[in-house]
């Protein structure tokens, strides 16, 4: 049998042609490329995943898909076009596909929904786990969550839900805007006492919502979590959840105060002094830079010099992640060192907005992003 379509096909447009070539599907041809992508997009993240680490799957008579935590992009034209699926995947099944959750908004419709194939999905509007108490178990092959931003949203690790779905054999599979905050959502994951499997899965189907020099890529990286659970009566790890809260508070402020990207956060660096010199830094927030050697903190100046800024202790330097670490414990480091050194480096800030409305504005503009790509 030939690759799946998903995998066979290196971009957008052969993707969209190959699922257009199939019976039931020749509409996509007609549909503008961008609102063909974005009815796709759930779908196409959902195939990648089971081409690549569940192609046993494709080959059921009617695979069983729970799609949680649904919305709006993962739910328009009330599911029907999950019925690509053995498109995508270059089957002849037919999905089950039921979408449940608490904000499910089956009115939302794209300006393809008169030509939206199959029959709705399922759709629930329910909590997961009033839907699982109320299914008595109900058997699904895989679970899927777009960006449920675990950092954030921690019910679904602490009711029980995601280990009822779990132990009962059903995988569990997520997304995120790219690997980074794969790792931070399994990071929370681990937190709780679940596990992740292997590396994510890089999606190249994905929505581009990108904003304001801001990668945004809906359904980039996706991840699974493995069969570990937490123990009876386990609680979080809040020294570990603390680090991540951290961090995410002062890349918002970055993001408040100062706006344009820099290197990653506790990324090693290299710069060059003006006497032609090159020194080993360590870049903690916003140009800011942490010399290992010395102990110093250093501020790049607008003329592109480095000047003196603060001082770390032996300790401070001693618990930086180095090789062999995660980047995410380094970002972490980078956070805590910013929050008790940096932070008046700074200048005063003239931004009423504090990073909170900045994060609420944020995801506005991109669910506003998102509707636009749907023709709406």
């Amino acid at each position: 049998m030939d690759a799946s379509p998903v995998l066979r096909c290196g971009n957008w447009d052969e993707l969209i042609a190959a699922v257009a070539a199939r019976p039931g599907f020749a509409v996509l041809a007609g549909i503008e490329p961008a609102l063909a992508r974005a009815v796709l997009a759930a779908p196409a993240a959902i195939a990648t995943w089971v081409a690549r680490r569940m192609p046993h799957v494709a080959g059921r008579g009617r695979p069983r898909v729970l799609v949680i935590g649904a919305e709006t992009v993962d739910a328009v034209d009330q599911g029907r076009w999950y019925a690509a699926l053995p498109a995508l995947l270059g089957s002849e099944c037919e999905a089950a596909v039921t979408l449940v959750g608490a904000e499910l908004d089956p009115s939302f419709t794209s300006a393809a929904g008169a030509l939206a194939p199959g029959k709705p999905a399922r759709c629930v509007r329910s909590h997961l786990a009033e839907f699982l108490a109320d299914e008595g178990g109900a058997a699904f092959d895989l679970a899927v969550m777009f960006h449920p931003g675990l950092g954030r949203h921690r019910g679904w690790l602490s009711d029980g839900s995601f280990t009822r779905l779990i132990s009962g054999g059903i995988e569990l599979v997520a997304s995120a805007y790219e690997e980074d905050e794969a790792e931070m959502d399994g990071w929370v994951a681990e937190s709780y006492g679940y596990g992740m499997a292997g590396e994510p899965v890089l999606n190249p189907f994905f929505l581009d919502l990108d904003h304001e020099r801001t990668n945004v890529r809906w359904g980039r990286a996706l991840w699974g979590f493995s069969a570990r659970l937490p123990s009876a009566g386990q609680a979080p790890d809040g020294e570990r959840l603390a680090a991540l809260d951290m961090l995410t508070r002062m890349a918002m402020h970055s993001v408040t105060e100062v706006g344009v990207p820099g290197p990653d956060p506790g990324a090693p660096v290299e710069m060059q002094t003006p006497t032609g010199a090159r020194v080993q830094l360590i870049h903690v927030f916003d140009n800011r830079f942490a010399d290992p050697a010395t102990g110093n903190l250093l501020r790049l100046t607008p003329e592109g010099g480095l000047e003196a800024c603060g001082m770390l202790s032996e300790a401070d330097i001693a618990g930086y992640p180095g090789r062999g670490r995660r980047a995410l414990a380094r970002a972490m480091w980078a956070a805590r060192i910013k929050a008790a050194h940096l932070l008046q480096t700074y200048p005063p800030s003239a931004n009423r907005v504090t990073p909170e409305e900045k994060a609420r504005d944020l995801v506005t503009t991109l669910r506003s992003r998102a509707a636009k790509l749907f023709g709406r």
